[in-house]
């Protein structure tokens, strides 16, 4: 759901694994309503349960995120984020010593008050919870890993470009670098190398687009492949079976899992949290 007002960020509920991406120029505060989140970042894997929050950062290598319930997300374009982080409560922390449960609930707060449309309460509490987000060090944009301006620059590229059938040697060209020295540094600073990063962004982005549109037809072309054979084996690759597989796969999930229709268990947590 996106909206417009004084602060511009947008939340949507998931209950498809793959919905939520890391973007280069968002935060994304994610919190687990129900079921469990596996997270393969940085070569790390990290599990949430329901109740636990976490920050996708800009300019994260891409998450890939795996779950089964419910995944409730709040995004904003990191300069929103910044703009309104104004470092002056750090004497809340005295206050609230059980941090985590403090931003869980301010969270649900955020997202009760947006779902009712009062839309100034909601902006106040968005700046709130974008202050307690730094204050608790789930995100601060001083200790983010600082890229090389080319890094950034191609990142940038990449993010509207995608549908291109893009190489090393056109974002080369394209940035007036050697191709052998960009790929070093982009596999140094991102920790993968471009053309898995830009095959997992595609791929990535298909299997969203496939998701909404509940059809595999014509992605292959629109999205830059040669062949079909080179797109199924890109996609077998990133996600274990091929296109039609997974789309029908998250078809069964749907039809088969409505134990969150109402999202009861999100409002069972809540009124824990209230009554705690």
């Amino acid at each position: 759901m996106k909206r417009s007002g004084f602060i511009d960020y947008r939340y949507n509920i998931h209950t498809n694994c793959m919905e939520v991406f890391g973007n280069s120029d968002e935060v994304k505060i994610c919190f687990v309503a129900a079921g469990t989140i596996a997270i393969k970042k940085d070569m790390n894997s990290i599990q949430y349960m329901q109740g636990e929050i976490f920050v996708l950062t800009p300019y994260d290598q891409l998450p890939l995120i795996k779950f089964t319930g419910v995944l409730i997300e709040l995004s904003m374009n990191v300069l929103i984020f910044n703009r309104f982080a104004f470092y002056n409560i750090e004497h809340e922390k005295s206050v609230y010593s059980e941090r985590h449960d403090f931003l869980k609930r301010h969270f649900l707060e955020v997202i009760s008050q947006i779902k009712k449309q009062q839309w100034f309460d909601a902006d106040v509490s968005v700046i709130k919870l974008i202050n307690y987000v730094r204050m608790y060090n789930y995100y601060n944009p001083d200790d983010i890993k600082v890229l090389s301006p080319v890094i950034k620059q191609v990142l940038d590229y990449i993010n509207v470009n995608y549908q291109q059938g893009l190489t090393l040697n056109d974002l080369a060209q394209q940035f007036y670098v050697n191709p052998s020295y960009l790929s070093r540094l982009f596999s140094k600073e991102m920790n993968i190398t471009m053309g898995n990063y830009i095959k997992k962004f595609k791929i990535y982005k298909i299997a969203l687009e496939m998701l909404i549109t509940q059809t595999t037809e014509g992605f292959y072309e629109k999205y830059g492949y040669k062949n079909y054979s080179t797109y199924n084996k890109n996609f077998k690759s990133v996600f274990g079976v091929p296109p039609e597989q997974f789309l029908q796969d998250r078809k069964k999930l749907k039809v088969n899992d409505n134990r969150y229709k109402n999202f009861t268990e999100l409002k069972n947590f809540c009124d824990g949290i209230e009554t705690a």
